[in-house]
């Protein structure tokens, strides 16, 4: 009986072995418009939760029939982190990101811009084959080699026909030891649906973030955007829609997600998803000052100005033709 017990802690604790404690639950989130209008760009964001999460690696898939990859951006704020990308093959991204420390759970890695074609219906962007470098902690048997060695004895006994002395093999002995391995990421799936393009009535005329940095550069055929604010700061935005009549609402602020809603009168529908980011130290003077629009009254001042200029410098030069022509006639007169 005790030979069979002991057999049973051995197994238990070579199956241990094998199937390490795992940090945690680990998956990869995509967030995007769940509606994009055609012959528009929308973004897809990547990110990862995971605890001691470093070096991730995977595929992001779509239909490449539909979508074609029009930029990729790294998250900014992560300094440490170095990712490379792999768009040759037509519907399908590898990217490979790798860093000096462990990556923070919950934490956007990157950004890809799609064009979305003219083909409608519904679309999925997907993940697979997402893996990482991970610290776990696993249980190993440190006198694995006493136990085999004790077992062995056992069996040379009872080969001869028993033994004088009684073979007693040992208690496992278990100790916790961090180590470096492949951790399989939970793939997710983001749903899309295409509509032709929205009416004119439907779309922003006007996204302003003051004290923030908008990416890409509000256009109102971009339905989705990242928007980076100073993690102390406040997030001030303000939407014109460009029909005053139409039924625009903004939602609050759910996962880092500011959605503008336009509703037409028929029912068509066109939406803007911002996500916010938040940056330490971030500053807002050195945003997006290609957004600002000119003053027309200060141009149209600077242009009456340079008229002005011009007309007394002609001005002076008729007066100091016609004052040389008389210093010359009265030179030659006697």
């Amino acid at each position: 009986m005790k030979k069979l017990v002991n057999a049973f802690i051995i197994m238990s604790a070579l199956l241990l072995t094998i199937a390490p404690v795992k940090a945690g639950d680990f998956y990869v989130s995509l967030s995007g418009s769940s509606s994009v209008s055609t012959d528009s760009l929308t973004m897809v964001d990547f990110a990862i939760r995971g605890d001691s999460v470093n070096n991730v690696r995977g595929y992001i898939n779509y239909p490449a029939d539909r979508l074609s990859v029009f930029s990729i951006e790294k998250n900014t704020s992560l300094t440490e982190l170095n990712v490379t990308f792999d768009d040759k093959t037509a519907g399908s991204i590898y990217f490979a990101a790798q860093s000096s420390s462990t990556i923070a759970p919950d934490t956007s890695l990157f950004t890809v811009t799609y064009v979305v074609h003219s083909n409608t219906g519904e679309i999925n962007v997907t993940t697979s084959d997402v893996y990482s470098d991970v610290m776990v902690t696993e249980k190993t048997v440190i006198n694995q080699k006493q136990i085999d060695e004790a077992k062995e004895k056992e069996k040379a006994c009872r080969a001869m026909g028993g033994c004088i002395d009684e073979i007693v093999i040992p208690d496992p002995v278990y100790e916790d030891r961090t180590v470096n391995t492949d951790q399989r990421f939970r793939d997710d799936s983001l749903t899309m649906h295409i509509n032709e393009k929205a009416l004119h009535s439907l779309y922003l005329k006007k996204a302003d973030f003051p004290d923030a940095k908008c990416t890409p550069v509000f256009n109102k055929l971009t339905s989705s955007y990242k928007i980076e604010v100073d993690s102390r700061t406040k997030l001030n935005y303000h939407f014109v829609p460009e029909n005053p009549e139409i039924q625009m609402d903004v939602s609050d602020e759910i996962n880092n997600q500011i959605i503008v809603t336009l509703t037409g009168d028929n029912g068509d529908v066109n939406s803007y998803v911002f996500t916010i980011i938040r940056t330490a130290n971030f500053d807002p003077a050195a945003h997006n000052q290609s957004n600002i629009t000119p003053d027309t009254n200060v141009l149209a001042l600077n242009t009456s100005t340079y008229l002005l200029m011009a007309a007394l410098g002609l001005v002076s030069l008729g007066f100091m033709i016609i004052g040389g022509y008389y210093i010359y006639i009265g030179a030659r007169e006697p």
